[in-house]
């Protein structure tokens, strides 16, 4: 069901490196192959029919016109296209994450029924990570648990918490966040902008919390679990783990859809009477299956030496990760 995308540049490693990227990315329905000569080109059309075609304008030709092409997509050294240009561009300098986001946000234009009918076939796996106890690692596990999951399968990330603090954990500044999901998943647009609302860290994919907990504040359940739905249904992950820190507000309205719910616990007295008090709560609420499926987690004592993502190397290939590797072995 792949469809292909190829690449006519005369920068031959500038090709090879994007399509490396891109076939490294099951969840993406392209297969990418490249191109230096237009000879080389035409020669393949003879027998392939190809879905996009990147190019730089100069490298036009009326040959390649009419070459059996659904889609023309061009290359640019410029960041900013004048408007009146016709046609598709894509800056050639920018990371392979954001050309990937960008043809996306092409195709998708073109051709969503694809994108959907792979989907579909393709269920995927909620995991919740939940707990009424602070300072018990679960953003930790929780990104953790993504990462080692994300090894073998495509994996999104979500994080629900008022300050997550993962602009300083990966060092990046976000251009968009967890709100503007919603609004788009809102208008009935969620499919045609979720490349352009995902970041990469690895082989784990994230969109990014909110910036202000006043967003948090505005959501309403129902949306937010149709959001997670939405996103269940047109993405192309495998899993999507949902780190709600310590808000049950969204929770528990979630854990009905999650195949796995994980809630780490401390055994010091204040943490055991949060704990009680949150069954309590469930049990309240008439909660009792979903109280059932949680499983806690006692996680080992990690004693982590420097920050930003040299942490979270440490999580993935410390005594965290290892506990994870040997959790999710044979569940996943």
């Amino acid at each position: 069901m792949k469809k292909i995308l190829a690449v006519y540049d005369a920068d031959e490693e500038y090709g090879k490196r994007l399509s490396e990227y891109l076939n490294r990315k099951d969840s993406i329905p392209f297969s990418m192959v490249c191109f230096t000569r237009q000879e080389a080109l035409a020669e393949y059309c003879k027998t392939h029919t190809i879905d996009m075609l990147l190019l730089s304008e100069s490298s036009m030709t009326k040959e390649i016109s009419e070459l059996p092409v659904r889609k023309i997509v061009y290359l640019t050294d410029v960041q900013k296209v004048s408007p009146e240009a016709d046609g598709h561009y894509v800056y050639r300098f920018q990371s392979s994450d954001h050309v990937i986001r960008e043809l996306m946000t092409c195709y998708e234009t073109m051709d969503m029924q694809v994108m959907e009918t792979i989907a579909a076939l393709h269920p995927v796996q909620i995991a919740a990570v939940f707990s009424p106890v602070s300072r018990c690692l679960k953003t930790s596990f929780a990104l953790t648990l993504a990462q080692v999951l994300s090894r073998t399968k495509q994996v999104l990330y979500l994080n629900f918490e008022e300050f997550s603090g993962l602009e300083a954990l990966f060092g990046r500044i976000f251009s968009s966040d967890l709100s503007d999901a919603l609004f788009y998943h809102a208008q009935g647009l969620l499919k045609g902008q979720l490349a352009n609302l995902t970041e990469s860290w690895h082989n784990m994919d994230y969109i990014p919390p909110v910036r202000y907990p006043e967003d948090l504040f505005d959501m309403k359940t129902e949306q937010v679990t149709g959001l997670v739905q939405e996103l269940a249904r047109v993405c192309h992950y495998d899993v999507i783990v949902l780190d709600y820190g310590s808000s049950i507000r969204f929770a528990a309205e979630q854990f009905p859809i999650c195949q796995k719910i994980y809630m780490p616990v401390k055994e010091d007295p204040v943490s055991q009477g949060k704990i009680e008090s949150f069954e309590s709560w469930m049990k309240m609420k008439n909660k009792m299956d979903q109280l059932a499926r949680i499983e806690k987690l006692k996680l080992p004592f990690y004693r982590p030496f420097g920050s930003g993502e040299m942490y979270l190397e440490q999580m993935l290939w410390g005594e965290l990760g290892d506990y994870v590797r040997t959790l999710v072995k044979g569940e996943w």
